[in-house]
């Protein structure tokens, strides 16, 4: 167990025990900072001293979201709305707005957010606040972007980053962009240790020199690298701002930031393609909008806007594939939504792809977009006889499946056979692309591919949102299967 991480484990109970919440929660968060640090570098875990700042941090917080609510009864009342697609500071601004107090959103604190978590804005994607507490609600839309609230005197409410509140916090500091400051062959070989201790050292005496100008510098700093590229500051509101200025120093660091975060950003609205667009789906099979998946598709598709890698993968296919069949099923936002996707996609959307599901994909969506009214033209279709050329090329179950989904002639004397796996399925798009093609194929068809499939499905247990849609195909009347 680290010592510093214990011994502010025990500082945090002791000022807990003196009422204390402020400082209290201060110390369990640098506690569990510094423990979870140490557990994800060495990989190991010594000790419980992560896991009980955690549940003490937790505690304290409720704790004093209890009291401030007794004290302001305001904080009690119950809400009844969602919040989707919105900025941070909007979303707020409703929750005061119905529990009729006033709350003050530092947008300084919104850029610190920002560059501690990784993003380039503040956006609550979807969040049910029917039934919530106006003091719950606040901390669960604060709490994701590393944001605290407080209650000031007079019952306003106050939201800012911890390092702008008074007391000492806990707050990191990302630093790569030092490690560029030095030149590339000093990396190399036994001097790169010495190089790292060296510029980390550096960093650390350069913002602690900066620190001690700070007025009413308290003199109980911590300011440390917390591990390669990350610097630990514990401090007052004031220090944070002197150490701050001397990061400032560093060549690119700001540029570093802010292109990290929208690669971050891309990665995460790629990741959610894949996870919500079968959920879409599934909503659409029983004949309703599941509209979480909706929001977060929404969102990535807002992030990947123009950006051609990404919509060109398997995921950006499956998810305009979902969304245009949702679209034809449903309508209303449903087909709004489709229309954006298929705008952020561009171009680079209906090309033939190398994967063959990715190409199946992509021309059953563009023969939605084109039944929707959204894929009119010349453009259109050349792309759609590529995609159909391509078609025509593909091998084993990807070949029977298209042919089944695309009505060609004799697909449905083949029967299921084709769609079967020998053993596993090769990933779960191909489970799903030769499930839509049996539930196609009619009851009969779907039964006996569901009996045959059992033991693949078995060996590679797809995701929960597969494992759903595959439940749900049963009774499902999906557009695709009357084509």
């Amino acid at each position: 167990m680290p010592v510093e991480a214990q011994a502010r484990l025990k500082a945090a109970e002791s000022v807990r025990k003196e009422g204390k919440l402020g400082e209290a929660a201060a110390q369990y968060r640098l506690s569990y900072v510094l423990a979870a640090a140490h557990r994800a570098m060495f990989r190991r875990q010594e000790g419980p001293a992560a896991d009980m700042a955690l549940q003490g941090l937790m505690e304290v917080l409720i704790e004093r979201r209890e009291a401030w609510t007794k004290a302001t009864p305001a904080l009690a009342k119950k809400l009844d709305f969602l919040v989707e697609n919105q900025d941070l500071a909007r979303a707020l601004a409703k929750v005061a707005s119905s529990a009729g107090i006033e709350v003050a959103v530092d947008q300084a604190s919104l850029e610190d957010s920002m560059e501690l978590q990784g993003r380039t804005g503040c956006r609550v994607v979807w969040l049910d606040l029917r039934g919530a507490e106006v003091a719950e609600a606040l901390s669960w839309l604060c709490d994701p972007f590393g944001l605290e609230w407080i209650v000031e005197e007079g019952g306003r409410v106050k939201v800012a980053a911890a390092r702008r509140l008074p007391g000492l916090s806990a707050w990191t500091y990302g630093v790569d962009a030092a490690y560029k400051t030095v030149p590339e062959e000093k990396w190399k070989g036994a001097t790169a240790v010495a190089e790292a201790a060296g510029l980390h050292r550096g960093i650390e005496e350069k913002a602690r020199a900066a620190m001690k100008g700070a007025a009413g510098a308290s003199g109980e700093t911590t300011c440390r690298m917390l591990m390669p590229g990350t610097l630990l500051v514990f401090a007052t509101a004031a220090e944070h701002a002197k150490a701050v200025e001397a990061l400032g120093a560093i060549p690119g660091r700001a540029e570093a930031i802010k292109a990290s975060a929208s690669a971050a950003e891309r990665a995460l609205a790629l990741s959610d393609l894949g996870r919500w667009s079968w959920t879409l789906l599934s909503g659409a099979c029983r004949g309703a909008l599941e509209r979480e998946s909706a929001a977060r598709l929404r969102e990535a598709w807002k992030v990947l806007a123009g950006s051609a890698t990404e919509s060109e993968s398997l995921a950006a296919s499956v998810s305009l594939f979902a969304l245009t069949e949702t679209a034809l099923a449903l309508g209303g936002d449903a087909k709004e939504d489709a229309r954006r996707a298929l705008e952020a996609a561009g171009d680079g959307a209906f090309k033939p792809s190398p994967n063959e599901a990715a190409t199946l994909y992509r021309l059953l969506a563009l023969l939605d977009a084109r039944a929707l009214g959204l894929a009119a033209g010349e453009a259109f279709d050349a792309r759609e006889k590529a995609l159909r050329e391509a078609a025509a090329a593909f091998k084993g179950r990807t070949a029977a499946g298209a042919r089944v989904l695309l009505g060609a002639p004799g697909a449905a004397e083949e029967g299921v056979k084709p769609l079967l796996p020998e053993g596993a399925f090769a990933s779960e798009d191909d489970a799903v692309l030769c499930a839509l093609a049996a539930r196609k194929l009619g009851d009969k068809a779907w039964e006996e591919f569901r009996e045959k499939t059992r033991e693949a499905l078995r060996m590679a247990p797809p995701r929960g949102s597969v494992a759903v849609l595959l439940d749900r195909l049963e009774q499902a009347s999906l557009p695709l299967f009357g084509k």
